[in-house]
């Protein structure tokens, strides 16, 4: 019920007043608390053990979980929802910096890392944590199942995380190198250069923009002001935030970090982990400021790849849709807002190609809008936020909230580079993007492990390009199974035998 109310479209698009908002979060909220219950007393009975998993830790994008703060041992489970073996690299809130004893089901050691917890997002609006640092956990987890590990932490200080500070002046620039794998090219303030990997080289710069929003007495399109129904920007030029003032690199075994400071509401971490080619941003904007007016706030990749005016976006999340700047197939394009016209929605992907075959896919956790509004270039809208209303039905100007601040966004880009195979690659690692694990912690115990090598003996390994939707009971011996190809190529078939998504059940 959760998920059918919030399909309605002023949920899905924040075309509501701000108490139906609110609404909106608490129907999402109690559907979450209901699905990880779910979830918890599935792994318990799948584990055949007297574990209990109920905590789910809500605001681990703020870096925030009392449970594994107050704790010095629990137990973690993590759910794979794709049909393979995944490898998951999960983030646990604590406060010191000790070492860790990380086990799986098997009681093997699990690779571990230990970070800080950046400065902005320790200071977050809202957050009541004592966090000051991350564990990230390398999780292998086989397909559709879940995986338990026992944490533990140890008298030991930590110190197998390398740090250099770009800001110290004794960097010119720095290569960050990841061994047969991607690696990042960075200017002296820790602004990014150059992206090398399998597929080429590209020059790259990433940075943010903002436009400013259109203010108008809404009486004639000319007029209108940008509003939660109108993305009107106040003519075609944007306002750079400029460069990073303030870059540390954090190198370890299992990724590299670049935190960077732009200013006092944006800050972000570029990451690369060991045995991924790809780049992640987890970027954080807000509270905007709006005592110079409001802010449309943008993410702009620009790279020297010869895209000219053409550029994809995923089919809302199925397939790839050519698009051109400033052209409509069907009819004659009379251009009067020349920004938004070239806007379309990404709920999964964003490309542009070189004329050499190379291409850029921006891979967004969210959908947001976004445009190639120049030849190599890719741009998100990240936030928004609004003093005037557009009269479009709201009654309200876009700006929003909480803890007697401006909302703060924190999410994620995936940069993919390829030069062959891209509409697939692109789509699979969309998938990872959109299906994270699931992640549960409860007390430190010990479960049976009977069922668990039952499982491990055959696990369930369909191909990349195979997507599960739908394992739905929809009446007492029924499911509802939907199943997608992804892969774009015509004779990219294949064939499943059913009862492989029903391990260890007769079907």
């Amino acid at each position: 019920m959760s998920v059918a109310v919030n399909q309605h479209h002023d949920a899905v698009t924040g075309t509501a007043k701000q108490h139906v908002t609110d609404d909106y979060y608490l129907a999402l909220h109690r559907g979450l608390e209901a699905c990880h219950q779910v979830i918890g007393d599935g792994v318990k009975a799948s584990h055949a053990t007297q574990c209990n998993f109920q905590d789910w830790c809500p605001f681990l994008n703020v870096s925030q979980c009392e449970f594994t703060e107050s704790r010095d041992s629990f137990s973690m489970a993590v759910y794979n929802q794709m049909p393979r073996t995944e490898t998951f690299f999960i983030r646990i809130p604590i406060v010191q910096s000790n070492q860790y004893q990380v086990k799986d089901e098997q009681g093997a050691d699990v690779s571990y890392q230990i970070l800080p917890i950046p400065a902005s997002v320790q200071t977050v609006p809202g957050r009541q944590s004592k966090a000051k640092f991350e564990l990230l956990v390398k999780a292998d987890v086989a397909g559709l199942s879940s995986q338990v590990y026992q944490v533990k932490k140890l008298a030991v200080p930590y110190a197998d995380t390398t740090t250099l500070s770009l800001s110290s002046g004794r960097f010119t620039g720095l290569e960050v190198k990841q061994e047969d794998g991607i690696s990042l090219q960075l200017s002296r303030n820790g602004g990014i250069r150059k992206i090398k990997s399998a597929a080429g080289d590209i020059n790259l710069h990433m940075g943010f923009h903002w436009y400013t929003p259109a203010v108008g007495d809404n009486s004639a399109d000319t007029k209108r002001a940008s509003g939660a129904y109108v993305f009107r920007p106040n003519g075609t030029s944007t306002t750079s935030i400029g460069d990073p003032v303030e870059a540390k690199v954090y190198k370890g075994e299992l990724v590299d970090e670049v935190h960077q400071v732009y200013n006092d509401w944006i800050s972000q971490i570029i990451r690369m982990y060991k045995g991924r080619n790809v780049l992640e941003f987890e970027w954080m904007v807000g509270p905007v400021p709006i005592k110079d007016g409001g802010k449309e706030v943008i993410a702009r990749y620009s790279s020297d790849l010869e895209s000219g005016k053409l550029f994809e976006t995923d089919s809302n999340g199925r397939g790839s849709i050519a698009r051109q700047r400033d052209h409509r197939d069907t009819w004659n394009l009379n251009l009067t807002e020349p920004i938004s016209a070239n806007y379309y929605p990404v709920d999964s992907k964003i490309g542009i190609s070189g004329s050499g075959g190379q291409q850029m896919w921006v891979l967004p956790d969210r959908s947001e809008g976004g445009a190639s509004l120049a030849a190599g270039e890719v741009e998100l809208m990240v936030h928004r936020r609004l003093l005037n209303d557009d009269s479009f039905g709201v009654g309200e100007a876009l700006n929003e909230s909480a803890y007697d601040h401006g909302l703060v966004v924190r999410g994620t880009h995936v940069v993919l580079l390829c030069d062959k195979n891209c509409e697939d690659d692109s789509s699979v690692e969309a998938e990872r993007v959109f299906a994270k694990p699931v992640i549960l912690f409860g007390e430190a115990c010990q479960q049976t492990r009977m069922e668990t090598e039952k499982k491990k003996s055959n696990p369930m390994e369909l191909p990349d390009y195979i997507k599960v939707l739908t394992r739905e009971k929809i009446q007492k011996n029924k499911v509802l199974v939907r199943v997608e190809n992804l892969s774009s190529k015509d004779d990219q078939s294949f064939s499943l035998h059913m009862p492989d998504l029903f391990q260890g059940q007769k079907v």
